[in-house]
């Protein structure tokens, strides 16, 4: 998975220590897993914490029975849809200078996107 469809990636800094603890301290792969995953569960304990000490997020009725659906939704959200992805990489091409935001095509290529993103939308029968 990649930082655009999931909420917790660990930072470089924990990337590059666990490499280099199993490259250069020969620490065991499955060891260096298992503290992986253990982090990754701490994060995500600690975002549902926050999560639900927001007012939006608590039941009206008092009896919590919205929270599992919403929760859910805020953690695991779903990947990003085609038009999503591809009007993604589209800004970060403009935004590295691999293309032209000014050519004649660029409003054509937003506009089948946008056009794809409504699609996308509709609903399935």
């Amino acid at each position: 998975m990649t930082k655009q469809n999931h909420p917790i990636i660990p930072p470089s800094y924990l990337l590059k220590l666990w490499r280099d603890q199993h490259c250069g301290c020969n620490r065991e792969f499955n060891e260096l897993l298992i503290e992986a995953a253990q982090w990754g569960a701490d994060q995500e304990l600690e975002e549902c914490v926050e999560w639900l000490h927001v007012p939006n997020n608590r039941s009206d009725r008092g009896d919590g029975w919205l929270m599992p659906g919403r929760l859910r939704a805020a953690r695991r959200p779903k990947p990003p849809s085609l038009a999503g992805a591809a009007t993604y990489e589209l800004d970060e091409a403009v935004m590295r200078g691999d293309c032209i935001s000014t050519t004649d095509a660029m409003p054509h290529l937003r506009a089948a996107l946008k056009r794809l993103a409504e699609l996308e939308n509709q609903p399935q029968s």
